[in-house]
């Protein structure tokens, strides 16, 4: 029965250390302004925002996908307002790499929610 909580326990400290190295990384990426094209939210419980956005690096376009800590079903709407009133979002991509690409909350306060990445 402990084996269960330990085994859980670990896996979530493991992604905690690998979404902390990802967002360290991107840190060092070079910026351009973006744009959220889509909010909607997960099926189920608990409630996780999803957020799609498109960026332009060199003339070329690119998209990108995060989603986010648990929110409250009463926050869906006013998130939603939030998130459309922005004109453009930071986002940070690797030069190498421009379709590699993160949101960051510290480039982003406004976003009232913790952002985390899909993976690819």
């Amino acid at each position: 029965m402990g084996g269960f909580f330990l085994d859980s326990l670990v896996v979530g400290i493991a992604h905690m250390v690998r979404r902390e190295r990802r967002r360290r990384r991107a840190l060092r990426w070079s910026t351009a302004d973006g744009t959220i094209t889509r909010f909607t939210t997960s099926y189920g419980l608990p409630t996780l925002p999803l957020v799609d956005y498109t960026y332009q690096v060199n003339g070329l376009n690119y998209d990108g996908s995060a989603t986010g800590s648990p929110i409250r079903d009463d926050q869906i709407n006013q998130i939603g307002d939030l998130l459309d009133s922005l004109p453009t979002v930071c986002v940070r991509y690797d030069p190498a790499s421009p379709d590699a690409s993160r949101i960051l909350n510290e480039d982003n306060p406004r976003i009232p929610f913790e952002i985390d990445h899909l993976e690819h």
